[in-house]
């Protein structure tokens, strides 16, 4: 099995995702380390790198539909992962993790693989919705919903809906709701956090940091609530967990690249590890556990209904 997922994952790495419809100003994509200039028309695979400069815009369709648009100056790597190949968890993550800059995204309904847009600070986990990210020089993010609802990550999960907008500031610490409606310019508010980046490094090295072993502890707590589902065999709050565990998972995974971007020194790199690693010893057992507990309620229904109906027909035979 541990071969066939190796090279499923491989397959996955050369798997065409969608198509670059437009292209303007000057933009990048970088595959296996070659960059080369794009000008509309490209293949776009799992493991690419977008980069736009200053006037830069790109607009990407995928397989599925969905449809994102990429603003100037920002960088961004798509991904595609198989999340599980057991049972009715075999499901496809789409990750569109954002490192700078800004991304629209426009996603069809009604999918049933998931997809998660990451920045160092939010991760937006999104079934069909238009909604736009924005990521800071600092990692600070800013998301706003157009329509539909979106679960947003930052320090806690919370439902961010239509006509909201989400601020995270990491010099701050803290997360802010607004109405869409509330005054707010972008073009200020980068030029702001370009600043603080600039002025206050150390400070904001220290802040990524203390969020990172929050994001941590969260995912520890959800594998316990994964592992506890699978035990009372509960399906409904199985893929709720594993939907909350996916977002903390590439959370984890941009801040910390995020970080070595920004030569940012990260103090709980070594513990990232360790507790994925522990993920990956307990998975099988935890789905496997789910699997059979699963298997026991349903059978002790249908023993409970055939018992049931044997009782109204010895009613009926007895009228």
């Amino acid at each position: 099995m541990k071969f066939f997922i190796i090279i499923f994952s491989l397959i996955l790495q050369i798997e065409e995702l969608g198509k670059i419809e437009k292209a303007s100003g000057t933009v990048f994509l970088q595959r296996e380390g070659k960059k080369n200039i794009i000008f509309g028309g490209e293949t776009v695979y799992s493991g690419d790198i977008l980069l736009t400069e200053k006037k830069g815009y790109v607009e990407i369709v995928f397989k599925e539909g969905h449809r994102i648009e990429v603003g100037e100056n920002t960088e961004l790597k798509i991904d595609k992962t198989l999340l599980g190949e057991e049972g009715i968890f075999r499901k496809f993550l789409l990750k569109i993790n954002i490192f700078m800059g800004r991304v629209r995204g426009y996603l069809r309904k009604g999918r049933g693989d998931w997809v998660n847009f990451t920045s160092p600070t939010s991760v937006v986990g999104v079934r069909g919705t238009e909604f736009e990210i924005i990521c800071a020089d600092d990692g600070s993010s800013a998301v706003e919903v157009s329509e539909g609802e979106v679960s947003l990550l930052t320090d806690d999960i919370k439902t961010l809906k239509e006509g909201e907008r989400a601020i995270y500031d990491i010099t701050e610490e803290r997360l802010e709701i607004l109405p869409s409606e509330t005054a707010f310019s972008i073009e200020e508010w980068l030029s702001k956090k370009k600043k603080e980046w600039e002025e206050r490094k150390k400070e904001i090295e220290e802040r990524h940091n203390r969020r990172l072993k929050r994001i941590i502890d969260k995912y520890e707590d959800t594998m316990e609530r994964i592992k506890s589902s699978a035990e009372r065999g509960e399906e409904e709050d199985m893929e709720l967990g594993l939907s909350i565990f996916s977002m903390i998972d590439d959370g984890l995974s941009n801040t910390g690249e995020f970080m070595r971007k920004r030569d940012l020194k990260n103090m709980y790199e070594k513990r990232v590890k360790e507790v994925r690693e522990r993920w990956e010893r307990r998975r099988r057992e935890i789905m496997e556990r789910f699997e059979k507990r699963r298997k026991e309620i349903k059978e002790r229904m249908e023993r409970k209904r055939e018992e049931i109906e044997r009782k109204m027909e010895e009613k009926r035979k007895n009228r």
